[in-house]
């Protein structure tokens, strides 16, 4: 319970930048993986805020061998260390993260992300999708979630970067209801 005691004091201090009055649910987290083979493999998430996602990635019984969380609100990322001493948490914004990652390019099968790219400017989200695509594997993804009716990165940034999207999965149950979506090299 701490941890959505530590989310919702985070909210209330910013709100746009939490983007959610209560932690993302489990079968949001579920449905963030579902289908993605990451046994053995690097998986990077951006703004785990409290570890919704990660608490799912280190339960799986076939999970990710390495798991790396970058996270720019302190206390988020003090939580995350406290909760999750072998993931590596870095406190840093996601616009910075390919100076610090200590992987190389197209070494990470997946992206989780958990930033509110709708509230974002337009040149943060292309150089987040810029160096999460740099990262990826060839046959990996990017996942994000979204409140809204469609993917919440824009139209330019999927012109730019070579990039698709789908939508794979409504969660009604989620508080609010999301949808996710898996964004892959066109």
């Amino acid at each position: 319970m701490r941890h959505v005691a530590t989310f919702t004091r985070e909210w209330l201090r910013a709100p746009l930048r939490t983007a959610s009055v209560v932690p993302s649910s489990s079968s949001l987290a579920r449905a963030m993986v579902e289908g993605l083979d990451l046994q053995d493999a690097a998986v990077l998430e951006l703004g785990p805020g409290t570890g919704a996602f990660t608490e799912h990635l280190v339960s799986m019984p076939a999970g990710p061998s390495r798991i790396y969380a970058i996270e720019s609100n302190p206390a988020f990322a003090d939580l995350m260390r406290t909760r999750f001493a072998t993931v590596e948490t870095f406190t840093v914004d996601a616009c910075r993260m390919r100076s610090l990652l200590p992987c190389s390019p197209r070494s990470v099968k997946a992206v989780l992300c958990g930033l509110p790219l709708l509230s974002m400017r337009l040149s943060s989200v292309h150089r987040i999708m810029k160096s999460a695509f740099e990262l990826i594997q060839d046959d990996g993804e990017f996942r994000c979630f979204t409140y809204g009716p469609r993917c919440p990165i824009p139209f330019a940034v999927h012109e730019r970067l070579l990039i698709e999207s789908t939508r794979v999965r409504f969660c009604p149950a989620n508080f609010p209801p999301a949808s996710v979506y898996r964004v892959f090299r066109a």
